[in-house]
């Protein structure tokens, strides 16, 4: 077994598709098919189904790719490691930012006038998963941890069913991933709009593998001219019959807005929805639907005729989290970007609680 046969695999179980991998890797696809054959020959069993032109990862296959990325990632970590060990600490940091891209400039930017040799490489896309071993750490949001209680006592948004919507993407019983741990927000800090102001903490010691770099209320976006501007602040379930725009179904932000939406008894209704967040902020604009947004990791768009409101019913908040593998080698460039982003969403917490 050689390892290119390894990485060969690894990439075709991610694209579960023959021509991507293939393109991917750069190489024919007949030559990937071979490849991929003749791992599933000394193995002795298959690793896909094939079905028609596609191909799906089975169970046999999911059990080889769990020690597959094991032993890349151990390589991958002993390469980071020698480099360490050899004194050349001047790697590079693979960062995944699923939240909070709009601070990214200005991040990278005082980082890399404190360490100018250290490389990046940054993807935003959220299926960039901590399932995949090529991330050194991920910056993600979730619905702080303060609200998970929120839901007893207030269920009638999914009649007994544990996914937002029936078939999609279950937020409770078994998939924890939305919500970010365990943290406090001191009840005497509170923003201008009148909820629980930015905080910073550590998550619970059992789960060594992440940080809560930052908690931030979450506020109604509305058009200039929106009739719902009237108002000083906002309920939720007000907000029922109003279209919503959000960013794309798989992003961080979507499903908390779900979540919240469902803890006030609806499904938002999406009139527009996109993938990135910036071309998001600019469409707020177009009077095509509200929105829920952060109130201090994204920037202020008064210029661009949107106003906010801070929401009266339910105590809307989502955590920023660090992430980082916990049996994955982090090299010092990491280690070094970790601690910086601790400090730097401290001093972010700090002066929104001014």
């Amino acid at each position: 077994m050689e390892l290119l046969q390894l990485y060969y695999f690894q990439v075709t179980a991610r694209c579960e598709h023959i021509s991507a991998a293939a393109r991917k890797l750069q190489i024919a696809q007949p030559a990937l098919s071979q490849t991929i054959r003749r791992l599933e020959h000394e193995l002795g069993t298959p690793l896909f189904d094939r079905i028609g032109r596609h191909i799906q990862l089975n169970d046999f296959g999911r059990i080889f790719l769990k020690y597959t990325d094991t032993a890349l990632g151990a390589l991958s970590d002993a390469r980071a490691e020698l480099a360490d060990a050899m004194a050349n600490p001047w790697q590079k940091v693979t960062l995944c930012v699923q939240a909070a891209s709009s601070l990214l400039p200005d991040i990278l930017g005082k980082f890399t006038r404190l360490y100018p040799k250290i490389q990046f490489q940054i993807t935003q896309s959220t299926a960039a998963t901590d399932n995949i071993p090529d991330i050194d750490l991920t910056i993600s949001a979730a619905v702080s941890s303060g609200n998970t209680s929120a839901f007893s006592g207030n269920t009638s948004a999914f009649s007994g069913n544990t996914a937002v919507v029936s078939g999609d993407t279950p937020v409770f019983s078994g998939d924890t991933s939305l919500f970010s741990g365990d943290t406090s927000v001191p009840s005497d800090n509170v923003s201008a709009s009148g909820e629980p102001a930015a905080s910073a903490g550590q998550a619970p010691a059992p789960d060594k593998n992440r940080c809560i770099l930052l908690t931030e209320p979450l506020v109604i976006a509305l058009p200039s001219g929106h009739p719902l501007t009237e108002k000083k602040s906002l309920t939720l379930k007000e907000l029922a019959s109003w279209p919503f725009a959000s960013l794309h179904k798989s992003s961080n932000l979507f499903q908390i807005t779900r979540y919240y939406c469902a803890l006030a008894g609806f499904e938002p209704r999406i009139s527009l929805s996109c993938d990135n967040p910036q071309a998001f902020r600019e469409l707020l604009g177009l009077n095509m639907g509200i929105a829920m947004i952060p109130e201090i990791t994204w920037p202020k768009m008064e210029a661009s005729g949107i106003v906010t409101r801070p929401i009266s019913d339910i105590c809307c908040r989502r955590d920023i989290v660090l992430t980082w593998h916990k049996n994955r080698y982090l090299s010092s460039s990491a280690l070094l970007l970790r601690d910086f982003l601790k400090d730097y969403f401290l001093e972010l917490a700090a002066a929104a609680a001014r």
